[in-house]
């Protein structure tokens, strides 16, 4: 489940997400991106803290995640 804090348009989104099954919480992300006009494009910068419940596989599979998301993000701006 996700849920939105903070959403500034053009500027920041401020999130957290638990992911969990059948009940039992595995991992748990605060995730801060923002948004800054660089020259004719943006950058844009996530900033994210996970905890793990369930092990070290969990957050490599979080960081990979957020790598490929971030990877399709540039390749559907091209």
């Amino acid at each position: 489940m996700t849920k939105y804090y903070d959403i500034v348009p053009n500027q920041r989104i401020v999130s957290s997400e638990v992911v969990e099954t059948q009940g039992t919480k595995l991992l748990i992300t605060m995730s801060t991106t923002t948004f800054e006009p660089e020259g004719a494009g943006t950058k844009v910068v996530v900033t994210a803290q996970l905890t793990s419940l369930a092990g070290d596989d969990m957050l490599n599979g979080a960081k990979f995640g957020h790598n490929a998301s971030l990877d399709n993000l540039v390749e559907a701006m091209r």
